[in-house]
């Protein structure tokens, strides 16, 4: 004959009851509704009451690199460009370190990725 009480679960290692779809994290020591993963960067566990948070999170990280990359991109390429120069120079006032660029860029082309 059943019972019209529904069972609860009780978590092993919190030693409390818990609800349906609840997983318990080790690192936060707790129970989390629908956890998905302990997030090292947020210390904390993304589960059903953050899920949309984190996925905002997520998606802002990556916009602002990309912002960032963008903007940045005029100021790396010059700093790249007068490094280049700089190292030619020196490479043509001085032929021992032509012969040591052309090497060492040699050297690059053989190694595998």
């Amino acid at each position: 004959m059943k019972s019209d009480m529904p069972s609860v679960s009780i978590c092993k290692r919190c030693i409390i009851p818990k609800p349906a779809r609840t997983h318990h994290c080790s690192i936060c020591n707790r129970c989390i509704l629908k956890m998905d993963h302990h997030c090292p960067w947020l210390n904390n566990c993304v589960g059903h009451f953050n899920h949309r948070y984190f996925f905002c999170f997520c998606l802002f990280l990556t916009m602002g690199c990309i912002y960032c990359s963008i903007s940045c991109r005029n100021m790396f390429i010059d700093a790249y460009y007068a490094i280049e120069v700089r190292l030619w120079q020196a490479a043509y006032s001085r032929p021992p370190s032509l012969l040591i660029l052309c090497f060492s860029s040699s050297l690059r082309l053989h190694v595998p990725a």
